[in-house]
């Protein structure tokens, strides 16, 4: 794809069989101007022979050594096409509505900086745990408590604007970062219920 609307990062490292499903449940968004760069942090070679088999005009996979999360969602930033980057870690699955509701979002409202929603926490074969409801907004609901998903829809200009996620977070946190990275200037994060 040329310029599609929206790239679609799934960070992967050692999980083809739940990178795959994640890879569907992409494919299966009502809004369609998208590519998927599977960002591939130096997994295995099992991994790697899955992710090889994968054939399809909008799927990419950009191999790496590895260099943890920050440094994986950063280089698929870079390499990305799109306007806005969802960014999905290789075990979550995306409902179908998501880029079509949340683009509508960040077309309409500068002052939102990336788009998420609450979510269901399950294991095995979907069996629901949990259900996480964070509140988005502004830097007051960042500064204590990691209100969002890691998984969001972020405006590739506002990434670039903050240098995207800082790399020395190698233990994690580094999505809760970048959240308040993009709101201590007043911006805000939009949490579709």
């Amino acid at each position: 794809m040329e310029n599609p609307c929206v790239s679609i990062l799934i960070l992967n490292w050692n999980a083809a069989d739940e990178t795959v499903i994640s890879i569907n449940s992409a494919k299966q968004q009502t809004f369609t101007d998208f590519e998927v760069i599977i960002v591939d942090d130096g997994s295995d070679l099992k991994t790697k022979e899955v992710l090889k088999k994968i054939n399809h005009p909008k799927v990419a996979v950009l191999e790496q050594k590895n260099g943890g999360l920050s440094n994986a969602r950063n280089n698929g930033f870079k390499k990305a096409k799109g306007t806005y980057i969802l960014t999905i870690d290789s075990d979550d699955t995306v409902d179908a509505s998501f880029l079509e509701k949340a683009v509508l979002i960040l077309d309409k409202k500068n002052s939102v900086k990336a788009v998420s929603s609450y979510c269901n926490i399950f294991e095995g074969d979907y069996n629901i745990i949990q259900k996480h409801t964070p509140k988005g907004g502004g830097l007051n609901n960042f500064l204590f408590d990691n209100n969002s998903t890691s998984f969001a829809l972020i405006r590739k200009s506002s990434w670039k604007e903050i240098g995207g996620y800082d790399e020395k977070m190698i233990h994690g946190f580094e999505d809760w970062e970048l959240w308040i990275s993009l709101t201590k200037n007043g911006d805000s994060i939009f949490m579709i219920p």
